[in-house]
């Protein structure tokens, strides 16, 4: 009987993640905290290791735009030092291209407050 229980509790969580990673990878937009189970999953690496250089808990947004060439879109809304965070995207490869910094099919636009100069939001581009 004990045996039983443990198997239909496996196949319910087995079933529920099923169904949760699925409305994950079928949505076109999707909200989401910083070290949730989505921010492991829809975050790109490039992204996740600038969450250290925020002063306050960031949120995040994930978006993908279908068409002829698809875009993923992720979006990470937190205050950042403008100066450290160009020291690291220039650390991990990207340029400085029409003001966006580029590296392949990756690019990352930085929007700033003009009231103390700090990044309030960076957005995460990949064309394929």
């Amino acid at each position: 009987m004990r045996a039983l229980i443990l198997v239909f509790v496996a196949v319910a969580i087995i079933i529920g993640s099923v169904f949760y990673v699925a409305r994950i990878g079928f949505s076109e937009h999707h909200e989401y905290s910083y070290k949730s189970l989505d921010y492991f999953l829809l975050t790109p690496s490039e992204m996740s290791t600038m969450t250290k250089f925020c002063e306050d808990k960031p949120r995040f947004i994930s978006r993908l735009v279908s068409g002829p060439n698809s875009i993923s879109i992720t979006t990470m809304n937190c205050t950042l030092a403008i100066d450290v965070i160009l020291t690291h995207l220039k650390d991990i490869g990207f340029q400085l291209e029409y003001g966006k910094y580029v590296k392949g099919d990756t690019s990352i636009e930085i929007l700033t407050n003009d009231l103390d100069d700090k990044v309030v939001e960076l957005t995460y581009l990949e064309f394929s």
